[in-house]
């Protein structure tokens, strides 16, 4: 967490220090960014950094406190459509905010990430809460669609909890990973309609499995 001095600071001067380490935490791992270059930028003396955050990492772990919090506060502000409180429509719903939050916040998105997919020195209370956020949010759904009767009963819910939350946060780093084959100087980003048709493949990887249909048919009719 920032250090008082740092709160005390002038709100334009806190949000341009923050702005330029999202510059650099975004463009960089953990290992290459440079707190040299953030200062620069921010037009501080790398001291007066030290008197507002008590090192890189303490820095660098308040992005994820931000990126964490921007996730959480946009999941209240979106509801999911009112015409469809399905499980598969609230997941699909689910995986629209995220890609908002890709377009929305750009930095943050690609900070949290990196986290994920890099070797960042990871605060454990931070993965923790993340992790146990996300794995409750969709424990409390299955749970309903079990209630609904739209998900079999004798689903394991924990178990299928961890499954989704892993898929979601695994997500990221196949989307990246897909991003550094396309052509050198094309956009940083993926475009949100391929972003949306790969959430959408996952959604019907997970509601109707990988099994062929015709497969299943010609079984069942040599029965």
């Amino acid at each position: 967490m920032p250090l008082p001095t740092f709160f005390n600071l002038p709100a334009e001067k806190r949000q341009k220090i923050l702005d330029c380490a999202m510059d650099e935490f975004s463009q960089n791992d953990y290992a290459s960014a440079s707190v040299s270059k953030i200062v620069s930028r921010a037009g501080i003396a790398k001291g007066s950094l030290y008197q507002y955050f008590v090192d890189k990492q303490d820095l660098y772990t308040y992005l994820l406190e931000l990126t964490l919090r921007q996730k959480a506060e946009m999941l209240t502000a979106f509801a999911p459509p009112a015409e469809d409180h399905s499980f598969f429509g609230t997941l699909h719903y689910l995986f629209k905010v995220m890609i908002t939050f890709e377009t929305r916040y750009p930095k943050l998105a690609q900070i949290g990430n990196r986290a994920i997919t890099g070797n960042a020195p990871l605060p454990d209370e931070i993965m923790q809460q993340a992790r146990r956020s996300s794995d409750d949010y969709f424990f409390n759904l299955i749970e309903a669609g079990k209630q609904s009767g739209e998900i079999r009963a004798d689903l394991d819910s924990a178990l299928a909890a961890f499954v989704f939350s892993s898929s979601l946060a695994g997500m990221s780093e196949y989307l990246n990973a897909k991003k550094k084959k396309e052509p050198e100087g094309t956009s940083s980003l993926l475009a949100d309609a391929e972003i949306e048709e790969a959430f959408n493949q996952v959604v019907s990887i997970f509601r109707q499995g990988i099994i062929n249909p015709s497969e299943t048919k010609e079984k069942t009719d040599g029965i």
